[in-house]
């Protein structure tokens, strides 16, 4: 099961396979595809395994 919350502007807890991950949602540049989308980073504190991803739609600006 995964889930997550958003506290603040961009602090992210993450729950991937009863694992938790601490992170950050944020706006970036996409220089292949010319266009902002969203991204995250987060790391499990106690294993030091760091997941990320991002958004492949642009933004509405």
């Amino acid at each position: 099961m995964q889930t997550y919350t958003l506290t603040g502007d961009y602090n992210i807890h993450l729950m991937i396979d009863s694992k938790e991950y601490q992170g950050v949602f944020l706006k970036q540049w996409d220089e292949d595809g010319k266009k902002y989308v969203m991204t995250f980073t987060a790391l499990d504190d106690e294993t030091g395994v760091a997941v990320w991803g991002s958004g492949l739609n642009a933004l509405e600006e």
